[in-house]
């Protein structure tokens, strides 16, 4: 059965104007009518929004002039790009304001437009805390040395000699930029996008201590909420477009993985018994071979 005609809206064209993942067209296929248009049953496929997939842009320009600056880097984009269990908080929603008039005398007003504000985003990622307090740890000194001390209230990276030259350390120079984006099915056109910047920790989340030997210990998952603006719009989804095209899942196939491992490690195979062994020993013990 062939796709009807008009099911897809036109790339680029009225309300799809810079839109890069394919676009139901919403004047096709409607099914609320006198009776369903069953040849246009596809058109009643509902969206389910993909995973995003985080992409660390810029690093702290900071973390340059810090010991080990490469080891600062990975670790960032290992907490906005892989380490994640969960990224939530960008938004791009509009919300319109209006002032009322009485419409006549029977208890109806006249809505009529005063603003139209677009919801901020606060992307929060949500980790498991591993050995040794990495995440916290991490976070922590960001806000220590590109932030403010708590005691001294001065930034710690104006202590090292490795900044005596830098003039000043405005956002640019403390905050990450982060282009989120939701791929569509394939994953391989952007449905929305989002490039945050001005992205600075706003806590290390709780490091806390306790101890209850009547009760299971605990592990730690750690709410990592950032500050940011946001840039939406075609020409951000184009700069995704190319972002996401540069990834190609051609051979990214998980099942055809080579195994982990190659070969049984040489003290297993010293040990005595095992199904091997016992295959061996139930043919060396036949009596006709």
């Amino acid at each position: 059965m062939n796709r009807p005609q008009g099911t897809i809206l036109q790339q680029g064209s009225a309300y799809g104007l810079g839109i890069n993942a394919p676009m139901t067209d919403l004047g096709f296929g409607g099914q609320m009518g006198w009776s369903p248009e069953q040849a246009a049953w596809v058109s009643n496929q509902a969206y389910v929004r993909r995973h995003l997939i985080p992409i660390l842009i810029q690093a702290p320009p900071l973390f340059n002039y810090l010991p080990q600056s490469q080891s600062w880097v990975a670790a960032l984009r290992g907490i906005i790009e892989t380490q994640w269990l969960q990224v939530d908080g960008l938004a791009r929603g509009l919300e319109a304001s209006f002032t009322s008039n009485p419409f006549g005398g029977s208890g109806q007003e006249q809505q009529d437009l005063t603003n139209v504000k677009r919801a901020q985003s606060k992307p929060k990622h949500t980790l498991l805390e591993r050995p040794g307090n990495p995440i916290q740890r991490f976070i922590e000194n960001w806000m220590i040395w590109g932030g403010m001390d708590p005691d001294t209230k001065f930034p710690m990276a104006a202590t090292l000699p490795s900044t005596a030259a830098m003039d000043d350390l405005m956002a640019d120079m403390v905050t990450a930029t982060v282009l989120y984006i939701e791929p569509d099915q394939m994953g391989r056109k952007v449905n929305k996008s989002w490039l945050v910047f001005n992205m600075f920790p706003e806590s290390t989340g709780d490091m806390i201590g306790s101890a209850d030997k009547t009760q299971d210990m605990q592990t730690q998952t750690v709410d990592v909420q950032f500050t940011g603006l946001h840039q939406v719009g075609a020409g951000v989804d184009a700069f995704a477009q190319r972002i996401l095209s540069a990834i190609s899942l051609t051979g990214a196939n998980p099942n055809m993985r080579q195994a982990m491992v190659d070969d049984i490690s040489a003290d297993v195979r010293a040990a005595p018994g095992g199904f091997m062994a016992g295959v061996q020993n139930t043919a060396n013990q036949a009596i006709i071979r």
